[in-house]
């Protein structure tokens, strides 16, 4: 992952400051890439979306909006969790 865009990613999420480098895991698929980053405010899963992935298409926008309903639900129960509302 790009550093100065891992530092933009961290600032509008309000992150922390990323400590370190991002490293790459496992755990997505289609192509998207999942990143470890740790921060002065915590360690995060980042998921960076593949460049073929259509965003035009209803299902998979209601796929990621399901996702982002997840992320919210984790917060309401104290997994730390930053998603879209």
């Amino acid at each position: 992952m790009n550093h100065k865009h891992l530092q933009l990613i961290c600032t509008e999420m309000q992150l922390g400051s990323p400590i370190g480098v991002a490293a790459r895991i496992y755990g997505s698929r289609g192509g998207s890439l999942m990143w470890q980053i740790k921060t002065t405010k915590g360690g995060y899963a980042i998921k960076q979306l593949a460049p073929v992935i259509d965003l035009k298409s209803d299902r998979i926008i209601t796929k990621y909006e399901l996702t982002e309903t997840i992320a919210y639900r984790f917060t309401q129960h104290g997994v730390p969790a930053v998603s879209y509302p």
